[in-house]
């Protein structure tokens, strides 16, 4: 059965501004990307096919993952305007393709979006600036601290298999020959148990150093999940005699063992080997399908890159071998590569923005490529050589010859979680002061984008235990049948409190709305009436049974014929409107103007 409800309009003379595309960007900017999907689609179909109209469309549907309509959006935008969007459209266009399955146009636009962000190297690797770090994404190095078997020479990490930390030191070489670019005795393979202490200090595998260490450097290896095999760092020595190019220097080569009956055997050079260039500090990825590696070998874009090649039926494919990219790569070096179970690239580089020298870097995994190289940040990094990062259950370890160390390199100890932070509240009706139960809160991140989501149970309370570490994130509180709320939230203390208070539109028999402004002897509907008017769409789709009549009134200027007049032809425009607005005409009973009366 109908119920008659009373739209009571208070319509007050005020200043013009914008239209219909004024109240779908204030809707846009409140982070309500359904209601602005809605009228950015009817003002594109009505012909403004402007930039700003599609990037918006296009985000209000990507950021409800609505895919399906997101992908069309962005193509039209970036076929009107293929040099003059920014390259962040690109990226969502080809996440729209992969998310409908179109995986080999997706992997084009993929390669443009990576091609546009190169093109410009400096605003690539500076765009976050130089020490930001983004916490949303890097997990919280923690009571960092020095091992107990640093040395005064080069001691640097590392491997961790199981309980065993490998590590690599020039304290006690199995050779008793100096490095003359250091002075010091050459590298060997060390190994210690990790505890919940950090790692001891006594060895703990001798056959390591018995069958892989010589008198020259062994250093920076990776081991199989089943223990079988391993890859090393060794300098281009056969046992007899070092290796070396026309100049006479000799380079790093990798090599492979086999683990029979308790001993490594079967030492091997890996095809991508060469002796007129280095190839070091291995690396796999989670699945032990590709292995990565650091080389100056030609064509690569700098002192040292990362490169990877594909491990095929238990041997690697030369044929493979691929470089990072300058994603990745820069003119400087980078090394030390280390991939966690979540396939993200750690690696140590100078030539990315940091602190001074060699920074611990991450790259997050996008598909076969990967995303934003991100500094892990002063928790880990200093302003000297930051290298040789590895982590493991929440245990990690890094290098550093940072000031306060025992000598040239030193091993630090931390433990590594994801920094959060604890939100919560009470969602209330602002009027009746009761706790509202089905309430949707949502958090919004920096992107504008929805990061957590719950309802609200019947206690009308809310809680996210693992908000990022950020400095202050949206939140914003919805139901049916009230007006959204959005507050901004600073997070200082490890748990902070925000209680949410929503205005409800319906009260009695009345649909309740701010007051509704039109111009001065005008009854044209302004943006921000419009904005207004939008409430009553919403609440009339949530009752598809709801009956209105409308009724309107003016201030006291002007005589009582004049008055009645005007505020009856406000009264039809906002008929008009919500009939514009796909609200049937049978559900608006009247739409009458009662001038000042």
């Amino acid at each position: 059965m109908s119920r008659l409800y009373i739209l009571l309009l208070i319509l007050v003379s005020a200043t013009t501004w914008g239209q219909s595309s004024s109240v779908a960007n204030r809707y846009f900017e409140e982070y309500a990307y359904t209601k602005s999907a809605s009228m950015y689609e009817e003002i594109v179909a009505e012909g403004d096919s402007s930039k700003v109209s599609l990037q918006r469309l296009g985000d209000s549907y990507y950021n409800i993952r609505n895919t399906q309509k997101s992908e069309p959006i962005f193509a039209a935008l970036l076929a009107k305007y293929p040099n003059d969007v920014e390259a962040i459209y690109t990226f969502k266009y080809a996440q729209s393709l992969q998310s409908n399955g179109k995986d080999e146009q997706a992997k084009v636009w993929f390669e443009k979006f990576f091609e546009a962000v190169k093109n410009d190297k400096r605003a690539q690797r500076f765009i976050s600036g130089i020490n930001e770090v983004n916490q949303a994404k890097i997990p919280n190095a923690k009571n960092l601290g020095l091992v107990d078997f640093n040395s005064e020479y080069s001691d640097f990490s590392g491997f961790i298999q199981n309980d065993t930390l490998y590590w690599y030191s020039a304290h006690n070489s199995s050779g008793g020959k100096t490095y003359q670019w250091n002075d010091q005795p050459f590298l060997d393979v060390f190994a210690s148990k990790v505890s919940d202490k950090g790692a001891t200090a006594n060895l703990l595998s001798e056959n390591i150093l018995n069958e892989v260490n010589t008198k020259y450097h062994e250093a920076t290896l990776c081991i199989t999940k089943d223990g079988k095999t391993m890859y090393f760092t060794r300098d281009n020595y056969d046992g007899r005699k070092l290796g070396k190019d026309k100049d006479k220097t000799t380079h790093l080569k990798l090599y492979k063992a086999t683990l029979e009956e308790g001993k490594w055997t079967d030492i091997k050079e890996l095809p991508i080997n060469n002796d007129a260039y280095s190839v070091g500090h291995p690396a796999l990825n989670a699945d032990e399908t590709k292995l990565y590696f650091v080389s100056d070998m030609p064509g690569s874009l700098g002192e040292s890159d990362l490169y990877r090649v594909s491990i095929v039926n238990g041997n690697v494919s030369e044929q493979t071998v691929e470089n990072l990219g300058d994603h990745i790569n820069t003119e400087g070096s980078e090394m030390f590569p280390y991939l966690d179970a979540e396939n993200n690239l750690f690696f140590a580089s100078n030539g990315h923005p940091g602190y001074g020298l060699l920074d611990v870097f991450v790259a997050t995994p996008l598909g076969d490529r990967y995303d934003a190289v991100e500094n892990l940040g002063s928790r880990v990094n200093s302003n000297r050589d930051d290298f040789g990062f590895v982590v493991k259950d929440g245990v990690g370890f890094v290098s550093s010859n940072r000031e306060g160390g025992v000598g040239d390199d030193d091993i630090y100890r931390f433990d590594f979680e994801k920094c959060t932070k604890a939100l919560f509240g009470i969602v209330y009706d602002e009027r009746t002061k009761e706790p509202l139960s089905g309430a949707t809160v949502r958090l919004i991140d920096a992107n504008g984008e929805q990061s957590q989501m719950l309802t609200t149970g019947a206690d009308g309370s809310y809680r996210f235990d693992a908000v990022d570490c950020v400095a202050e994130i949206v939140i914003t509180g919805e139901k049916p049948d009230y007006r959204s709320v959005k507050e901004t939230v600073a997070l200082n203390t490890p748990e902070t409190e925000q209680d949410l208070y929503l205005n409800s539109l319906i009260v009695d028999d009345q649909i309740v709305l701010n007051p509704i402004y039109f111009d001065f002897d005008k009854s044209n509907i302004r943006p921000d009436a419009a904005y207004e008017l939008e409430h009553i769409v919403t609440v009339m789709n949530n009752h598809p049974e709801m009956v209105i009549e409308i009724e309107s009134h003016t201030d006291s200027r002007g005589n009582d014929a004049y008055n009645r007049a005007l505020s009856d032809r406000r009264a039809k425009s906002t008929r008009d409107y919500l009939y514009s607005r796909g609200i049937a005409t049978g559900r608006i009973k009247s739409a009458i103007g009662y001038g000042e009366s």
